[in-house]
């Protein structure tokens, strides 16, 4: 249970789990929890070992690492030091060294990261930006460069925010859909690192147009006047988000 289900190790002195063992078995003793935590975590370390192992053989045939070095390692570790070129380069050297990879590593990718770029170059790596991030660039840059999206974005943006941060407004917006007979839908939050959520962000705000406009409408403040605009002038949102989901452009 504490590793499968991710239950904390409390859990072997809460008097429900130790009736629960008792009906299953009236004579089976509890180990302590000082055990069951040297258990798990000897396990832990096993298994650890076997994945590394498995893992450095696989890379050590290839010629070409993939990912940032959190990946590589096949383990979770820290990085407490501030993310400059310098000490990207030894954590990089550490790395490849660990994995009996030195001299056999063609190129490594990541994003576009100026820092990460610069370790590359004193570490003396072939460094390849990851192709579907610069297109993200691309678009991204395009999209802040345009004034009309850039004006529909912002008003966007601001009206998710405000139901964000308005419990009462997101009750008004839930209910709203309950009594139009839809099934209620969150407003979508738009996030950098996660591609494609402002096209997601408009693409819900056009599918809750009346319902988000009720929900501004139920709220008298004067403060809701452009979040209320920016719900009524949605037609450029709509031919962006057409645009982007028309397989002929």
């Amino acid at each position: 249970m504490i590793v499968k289900d991710l239950q904390p190790f409390s859990i072997m002195e809460h008097k429900g789990f130790k009736v629960f063992v008792k009906k299953l078995d009236p004579t089976y003793v509890l180990p302590t929890l000082k055990t069951v935590k040297s258990v798990v975590r000897n396990k832990s370390q096993e298994e650890k070992q076997k994945g590394y192992g498995t893992c450095k053989e696989h890379l050590s045939a290839s010629q070409l690492i993939c990912g940032p070095p959190s990946l590589l390692s096949g383990r979770v570790s820290k990085f407490p030091k501030s993310h400059t070129a310098d000490n990207i380069k030894k954590a990089l050297s550490v790395l490849i060294s660990d994995w009996s990879l030195t001299g056999s590593v063609a190129a490594i990718v990541t994003d576009n990261a100026a820092n990460m770029l610069s370790g590359f170059q004193k570490l003396g790596q072939c460094h390849l930006s990851y192709f579907a991030h610069s297109i993200n660039l691309i678009v991204k840059r395009a999209v802040e460069d345009h004034e009309e999206l850039a004006d529909i974005r912002s008003r966007a943006r601001r009206v998710v925010s405000f139901f964000s941060s308005s419990t009462k407004a997101t009750e008004k917006l839930i209910l709203g859909q309950e009594k139009m007979g839809r099934q209620p839908l969150k407003i979508l939050q738009e996030v950098d690192t996660r591609w494609n959520s402002t096209h997601d962000m408009l693409q819900r705000l056009i599918n809750l147009k009346e319902p988000v406009g009720a929900a501004l409408d139920g709220l008298s403040s004067d403060k809701l006047v452009p979040f209320k605009y920016a719900t009524e002038e949605p037609p450029l949102g709509e031919e962006i988000v057409g645009f982007k989901d028309n397989p002929n452009h």
